[in-house]
């Protein structure tokens, strides 16, 4: 209280005292009012910020539920083309091992088809020499 108030018979002066109330209350008003619009500004902007906040959310819980998506989707085709691929690989060890014994019963064919040759041509190579010593005997020149 910056304010001098004048002095009167009984004391300070009503009228000087009153004013300087009246203008402490004009300013405390003027104050209230600000801080009631700051306030009504500040949960404005609270509240923006809710809503900004809520939309991230939900847009951050949705990119998470989409990787979790994906991630168990690329689990799903990766444990799918292992099985595939164990599967294929089954199946060439089942006709790599067929052919083999494919190949083991043609080379033991081969082997006897080799033996019966070798033993005709023994035979035909006998009947040969038989001939030819019955020629030599009978006189007959070659």
């Amino acid at each position: 209280m910056s304010e001098m108030f004048k002095r009167s018979f009984f004391g300070y002066d009503l009228e000087s005292v009153q004013q300087e109330i009246d203008r402490i209350n004009q300013q405390y008003e003027l104050k209230a009012k600000g801080l009631k619009m700051e306030m009504t500004e500040l949960n404005h902007q609270k509240e923006l910020l809710r809503v900004e906040y809520n939309n991230v959310k939900q847009e951050v819980d949705f990119r998470e539920n989409k990787k979790e998506f994906i991630k168990n989707q690329l689990f799903e085709k990766y444990i799918d083309l292992s099985d595939k691929h164990l599967a294929a690989k089954h199946k060439m060890e089942d006709s790599i091992a067929i052919l083999k014994n494919q190949v083991q019963i043609k080379q033991e064919e081969l082997s006897k088809y080799k033996g019966y040759s070798n033993k005709i041509r023994t035979d035909i190579l006998k009947i040969k020499d038989i001939f030819e010593t019955l020629l030599e005997e009978e006189g007959v020149e070659k």
